[in-house]
C-alpha cells in the first residue's frame, strides 16, 4: 500500500487499494507486451551471412550501414 504525510504527518493512502490492484496487473502486461513485441521483431530478421541477408543489405542504402554491417557484408558477402 503506498502511504502519503498527510497534514500534522499524519499517513494517507495515496493510491486507493482498487488503483493498486489495478495498476500492478497492467504493468506486468507492459512488461510482457514489450518482452513479445521485441521477440517478434527480432525473429524477423535474416541470420547475419545467409542469402536473404546479404540481398538485404544490396537493397539497403549504403549510407544507412553501420561499420559493424560493413564488415559483415565483406565478410560474408563478397569475399564468401
Amino acid at each position: 500500500m503506498l502511504f502519503c504525510p498527510g497534514p500534522n504527518g499524519v499517513k494517507q493512502k495515496a493510491v486507493p487499494d482498487v488503483l493498486e490492484v489495478f495498476i500492478m496487473p497492467c504493468t506486468a502486461l507492459k512488461f510482457v507486451f514489450v518482452c513479445l513485441t521485441v521477440a517478434a521483431v527480432s525473429a524477423c530478421s535474416p541470420e547475419i551471412g545467409s542469402t536473404e541477408w546479404c540481398e538485404d543489405m544490396k537493397t539497403k542504402d549504403k549510407g544507412e550501414w553501420t561499420l559493424a554491417e560493413t564488415g559483415d557484408f565483406a565478410k560474408h558477402c563478397v569475399l564468401p
